[in-house]
Formats: structure tokens, C-alpha cells, sequence
């Protein structure tokens, strides 16, 4: 639903967040989405040295969950 993906997207957010902090990056975004069924879409920016790195990849959403 709508409401775990949010949830998702928040708590990858969240977990990267340190990196804003102890200063390794800029900025740092993060974007879900849903790919297939039980499967979720992680797109990943993170901003160091004025260079952008992005991050793709997809989670096994049912096999993850075990």
C-alpha cells in the first residue's frame, strides 16, 4: 500500500541519514517505489564533494519479510 511504501521510504531515509551529520555527504535523498508484486524499488542520491552518486536497487519484499 501507499502507506508502506511511506513507511519504507522514510525509515531507508532515516537510516542515512548519519551521513548528513557526521558530514560524508551534502544531501542525501531516497525515493520507493514499487517494481513488481513484493518487490520495492530503493532509488538512492547521495551528494559528497559536490558530486552525485546514485544508488538503484530492488528488495525481495516477501523474502525480506521472513
Amino acid at each position: 500500500t501507499l502507506l508502506n511504501l511511506k513507511r519504507i521510504e522514510d525509515a531507508a531515509r532515516n537510516d542515512l541519514a548519519w551521513m548528513v551529520t557526521e558530514r560524508v555527504a551534502t544531501e542525501v535523498t531516497v525515493g520507493v517505489g514499487l517494481e513488481d508484486r513484493n518487490r520495492v524499488k530503493f532509488d538512492i542520491s547521495i551528494v559528497a564533494d559536490d558530486r552525485e552518486n546514485r544508488i538503484a536497487f530492488t528488495a525481495n519484499w516477501r523474502a525480506d519479510a521472513s
